[in-house]
């Protein structure tokens, strides 16, 4: 018989999207300090069902061989859930949870967790999915029922989850999600300029990430229009994978005129790749009409020393801070503040200042320490 494990980590491991560059992340410092294994997804869902029709590298390996993990669970296949749930050594079952679909994935084995006597910690990444649906509310009742601990990633998440859920705040706990060190290290400004056809002296905006309704690129758009109207010259660079929406607002991109002051990459960007577009761009913009969580392109921006602009929302006034946040939803302060960031020196260095001094908490390594707290918590309980 196998060793029981300390902990089982059930998410995402590329090539699959989801959460896996957290994952990966997390793991090699948590090994320091915690026995884990990873159960991983072998198929997620059918791709005709996923807007993006993500092209996927066929193979991948942790360059720890000391980290255990397994392709187990198929979408199509309950009899795998059930076999994950039965492999599954860990005195603490680890659940990511990011879509209200893994419910059907992650039921029986919570309940096989529970008939093992096993501790049930959910780390969610999204209280609700950015698309609504009506299994949200059911799968999120059944999380708060079940789970021994809840981690959320920003103090926001925590305040909606007590709001709903009177008496669940002893077993909340707000751990900020780390870096995106996937994508490797920053290259020079002209090189990755370069990549992209951009001039070495462009002021250069960045959009990147999935184009879906939640994050409002059309409202970047607005904003740029207002910029060009004035007279400002600046570089708008989409990248990302297209949810269904690129093709109406590359029309509104040629019938506002704005064609040459955008470069467009709409489609899955190689992660050999990412690192020229951080590199090449002067400031991340994230134009979002709502969100509540801590955004995966923030983390790379992190990674590559890029200061960010952001809305008013309460999970960015924890950073950068509201000096920093524009109007959510109003292209006219979305262009206030991308124009303040070129043209005030002092606005400019103190949002770079805030940026590198965040670098440190969100790195991999104080997270673990945390998640080793947590689970050293559970594992006083059993």
């Amino acid at each position: 018989m196998k060793k029981e494990k300390e902990v089982t980590i059930f998410s995402t491991l590329p090539p699959l999207i989801g959460v896996s560059e957290n994952l990966v992340g997390l793991a090699g410092e948590l090994k320091k300090h915690v026995d884990f294994e990873i159960i991983s997804f072998k198929s997620l869902y059918p791709r005709f069902l996923h807007p993006a029709k993500k092209t996927l590298t066929p193979e991948w390996r942790f360059d720890d061989p000391g980290i255990k993990y397994y392709y187990i669970m198929k979408y199509y296949d309950p009899l795998s859930w059930v076999y994950a749930g039965l492999k599954a050594r860990g005195k603490i079952l680890h659940f990511h949870y990011w879509n209200s679909f893994l419910y059907f994935f992650y039921f029986s084995i919570v309940k096989l967790g529970k008939l093992r006597k096993k501790k049930i910690l959910f780390e969610l990444h999204n209280i609700e999915t950015h698309e609504r649906n009506k299994l949200d509310k059911l799968a999120l009742d059944w999380i708060v029922e079940v789970s021994d601990a809840i981690v959320l990633h920003t103090k926001e998440m925590k305040e909606i989850l007590e709001q709903r859920y009177p008496g669940v705040s002893d077993k909340v706990f707000v751990v900020p999600l780390g870096l995106y060190i996937f994508y490797g290290k920053p290259v020079e400004k002209k090189l990755a300029r370069g990549k992209l056809g951009l001039k070495p002296e462009d002021r250069v905006l960045l959009f990147f990430g999935n184009i879906r309704p939640y994050k409002g690129l059309e409202l970047l758009v607005d904003a740029l229009e207002i910029l060009v109207k004035k007279g400002k010259d600046y570089k708008l660079v989409v990248a990302g994978r297209d949810w269904g929406l690129w093709e109406s607002i590359e029309k509104s991109i040629r019938e506002k005129g704005l064609h040459e002051y955008v470069r467009a990459f709409p489609g899955y960007i190689p992660k050999e790749d990412v690192k020229y577009f951080f590199s090449a761009a002067d400031v991340l913009v994230l134009p979002y009409i709502k969100f509540s969580s801590q955004s995966a392109a923030v983390l790379v921006s992190l990674n590559f020393g890029l200061p960010f602009l952001a809305p008013d929302f309460e999970c960015f006034k924890e950073f950068p801070g509201e000096k920093f946040l524009f109007q959510s939803g109003s292209p006219d302060s979305i262009a206030e503040y991308i124009e303040r960031f070129f043209e005030d020196k002092n606005f400019s260095k103190e949002l770079m200042e805030v940026v590198l001094k965040k670098k440190d908490e969100y790195s991999w390594s104080t997270i673990a320490l945390k998640f080793k707290e947590i689970y050293e918590n559970l594992r006083g309980g059993l």
